[in-house]
């Protein structure tokens, strides 16, 4: 996935990056983010924030949070409700990586310069759970055939042992032969 962060854009709502799961927090480690930062990422541009510890925390109702009813609206977003004493701005060079877990409540920043702010973010989720993103038919079987193993198996051409993730009683790699 790609985020571009436009000159003017509002604080995004704090959410965490496995929130489509129904696993109450805290809970064990589903799923990692990236974060790999195309352009500086500083304050003004609008820097990714985070909570630290909040992995850790039973709470999911707080201000600013994302919410089912706001999800596609823009309620919310004039202000800053959601400002947290305890947030921290992650600030990085372009070509910086940052890698958080998934159930870390987040938000990206409110863009008060001229210039967007790109990053792309992949997601990575534990083998037996489904992805956010199907790669499974994002990707073309005649690419991923000629893949080497190690880029498939992120793909969702893996198993998770013993069996999880097969297809017609075989591993996916061999349906793909």
């Amino acid at each position: 996935m790609a985020i571009c962060l436009q000159s003017g854009e509002s604080p995004q709502p704090w959410h965490t990056d496995d929130c489509h799961t129904t696993l109450t927090p805290p809970h064990d480690l589903l799923g990692v983010s990236t974060f790999w930062a195309l352009d500086d990422t500083t304050i003004e541009i609008g820097a990714t924030e985070v909570l630290p510890g909040s992995h850790l925390w039973a709470e999911t109702d707080f201000p600013g949070v994302l919410r089912d009813q706001n999800f596609a609206t823009a309620e919310g977003a004039e202000g800053d409700a959601g400002a947290h004493p305890g947030a921290v701005k992650v600030t990085m060079p372009a070509g910086s990586l940052m890698i958080a877990r998934g159930d870390l409540w987040h938000r990206g920043g409110g863009n008060r310069s001229q210039s967007a702010r790109r990053v792309v973010t992949p997601q990575y989720c534990a083998g037996w759970l489904r992805p956010l993103e199907t790669m499974l038919l994002s990707v073309p079987p005649e690419q991923v055939a000629v893949l080497p193993d190690r880029v498939k198996a992120p793909l969702g051409h893996s198993i998770h042992p013993p069996f999880i993730g097969y297809s017609d009683g075989m591993h996916p790699q061999r349906v793909l032969a």
